[in-house]
């Protein structure tokens, strides 16, 4: 596709040092809201998205999406839920990484479309979870919207019978990140019905834990499991299982080495 000079600049910007840098303002390069039909066709631009991957222009789709987010344009919230399922089909952590920070910004007027990708069988995996991460990080940065996005990943989890452990996992996650202590019984029904992925969170007791319900486990951590970020000893003895779990780096990437220790990728080994 042809862009026009200024919007054609993102082109040119190449890859973000790391995806937690502090994003370009991108107001300066004279991008403003005439330029949004340009930067949503961007976001769709396949020439692009599939790009070689050493080239700058390759990048032009994540400027574009960033761009967008600090317009907190709502047209482009179609557009971008459109291309989730690269989170899934072309590994693009990048997107997986920064779709949270833009729909924050964008706001409490993308939570609906999200609910609707979430709730939607036919979608991929992670980029259901990508979706869910969304509204999570839409209710930390809007206090009035907490709510409704609590209800949106409440009302995903009571389908814990028919789903992925991993997908149920995330949501308990990111109804912790929300205190959502209201999601309680949601979430202890969804654990003692054994459809929750343990690597991601932790066991019921670590999402009490989390949700402030508890101070510390009262049973000892089943013998064999490691939970995402429990670090190995060094010597040879055996782990301590009673040591309470607390998880920093909140959700493995589906490229990582998987937590259990097997030396493959989390979406080729523990994931399933």
């Amino acid at each position: 596709m042809t862009y026009s000079e200024i919007a054609g600049k993102l082109l040119s910007l190449g890859e973000p040092r790391s995806p937690g840098e502090e994003w370009i303002d991108y107001s300066q390069i004279g991008l403003a809201h005439e330029h949004i039909p340009e930067l949503i066709a961007m976001v769709r631009d396949d020439g692009l998205n599939f790009a070689d991957s050493d080239a700058d222009e390759v990048w032009g789709p994540l400027h574009a999406w960033r761009a967008l987010a600090q317009m907190k344009d709502v047209e482009a919230v179609d557009a971008l839920l459109a291309q989730l399922h690269l989170v899934e089909d072309n590994d693009d952590d990048w997107m997986a990484s920064d779709f949270p920070l833009v729909f924050s910004k964008i706001g409490h007027q993308a939570i609906q479309a999200l609910a609707v990708y979430i709730a939607d069988p036919g979608k991929p995996l992670f980029a259901r979870i990508c979706a869910m991460e969304c509204v999570g990080k839409i209710g930390e940065a809007d206090p009035p919207a907490r709510n409704r996005c609590v209800e949106v990943l409440t009302s995903n989890l009571r389908n814990h019978d028919n789903q992925n452990p991993s997908l149920n996992a995330f949501l308990i996650l990111y109804l912790t990140d929300l205190h959502a202590v209201e999601s309680i019984n949601e979430i202890r029904q969804s654990y003692l019905s054994n459809k929750v992925d343990l690597t991601v969170l932790g066991d019921l007791e670590d999402a009490e834990i989390g949700l402030g319900l508890r101070s510390e486990r009262l049973t000892p951590r089943r013998k064999g499991f490691f939970p995402l970020d429990f670090e190995m000893p060094t010597d040879t003895q055996e782990p301590d299982y009673d040591l309470p779990f607390v998880n920093h780096s909140r959700k493995p990437g589906r490229n990582e080495p998987c937590p259990c220790g097997s030396g493959k990728k989390y979406k080729k080994c523990c994931l399933k």
